[in-house]
């Protein structure tokens, strides 16, 4: 071999030792002259991550502590799920308590119910809320005894003062009352009729026969049925086909409160098919008596006192929430059971 040849390879032998070693000092932890590790890295370091090994020594040391802090976090997670209701399984308890609120239960919401005390949906409306009884009623009788007044309350009612002098001219009643007429078709024969009114005596009534409330024919003045006072007794009677007392309760009609009636009448002209029902301060004291009901023409109602026989004596009475309707709930009031004294 020529001195040029092995000059050659001498220097392939050498690129090939250095390229080696280099190798070796990268692969290799120990290239410190001490021995010490030091770490390498072929990349630039990140903000967002430590190369510092004590950095990730204490880390290491914190593991537990993190774990802690992630279970934590998925406690969170799951009562955030509670609280915004994303998931079936995380809905409030069934108890309704709520471990978020500082009362411990969830109000529950509920639909908004009627006033017991008012009525539903009343065709007519006798509340004294006016000016004028006219605007409300159909007839007065005897307008000197009528009047409208506050109840001490801020609401109006209307009042009823009756003397010995009040009698009605042609056949001399001693009476004072209101006449409310309802359309035709609403009395006719087969319809139904729901009317209630309430009453409040300051001083009981005189022990003789006094009609409150009573439905009558038009054209042939007919009275058909009839609610009446004797002291504190209070009775119903029907007229067709012949009088008879269907009801009556001692000590029912107490002074120095308000008291409320309310009549249901089938209208028929058969008697086996007209019929009077009637609730008593909330309380259904009649249901379906029997009685005929129409006897050929419309009729209306008249609430007040009509008095027999005629008394020398002065009695008044205050009257509130006349309705008429298709159902009980059109003619209940604030007076059902317990109203404000005036």
């Amino acid at each position: 071999m020529n001195s040029r040849n092995t000059s050659y390879l001498l220097a392939v032998c050498a690129l090939a030792l250095s390229l080696s070693a280099c190798n070796s000092e990268e692969e290799s932890p120990l290239n410190s002259d001490d021995g010490s590790i030091e770490e390498t890295t072929n990349e630039p370091p990140s903000s967002d991550n430590t190369s510092d090994e004590t950095d990730n020594e204490q880390n290491d040391s914190n593991g537990s502590d993190d774990s802690d802090d992630a279970n934590q976090n998925d406690e969170d997670n799951s009562n955030n799920d509670e609280d915004t209701g994303g998931d079936s399984d995380s809905n409030p308890p069934s108890d309704g308590t709520n471990p978020d609120s500082e009362e411990g239960t969830i109000p529950e919401e509920e639909e908004p119910m009627p006033d017991p005390n008012q009525p539903a949906n009343p065709v007519w409306i006798g509340d004294f809320e006016v000016n004028d009884l006219t605007e409300q009623w159909t007839n007065l009788l005897l307008e000197r005894g009528l009047s409208i007044i506050d109840d001490g309350t801020g609401n109006k009612v209307g009042k009823v003062n009756i003397t010995s002098s009040d009698l009605w001219p042609g056949n001399n009643l001693n009476r004072v009352e209101l006449q409310h007429q309802p359309t035709p078709d609403r009395v006719a024969d087969g319809a139904e009729t729901y009317f209630g009114w309430s009453f409040y005596l300051p001083e009981t009534l005189e022990p003789t026969d006094h009609l409150i409330g009573y439905w009558e024919s038009n054209n042939t003045f007919q009275q058909i049925l009839s609610l009446r006072v004797n002291g504190e007794k209070l009775f119903l009677t029907t007229n067709r086909p012949d009088f008879k007392i269907v009801w009556e309760g001692e000590g029912l009609v107490t002074a120095g409160r308000w008291h409320r009636a309310v009549f249901h009448v089938k209208w028929n002209s058969d008697p086996n098919l007209g019929e009077v029902s009637l609730w008593f301060n909330g309380e259904k004291v009649v249901e379906g008596a029997k009685a005929q009901t129409f006897e050929g023409n419309s009729a209306f109602i008249q609430i007040g006192m009509l008095r027999q026989p005629t008394l020398e004596i002065e009695e008044n009475m205050l009257l509130d929430g006349a309705y008429e309707g298709n159902a009980y709930t059109d003619v209940i009031s604030r007076f059902l059971t317990t109203p404000e004294t005036p």
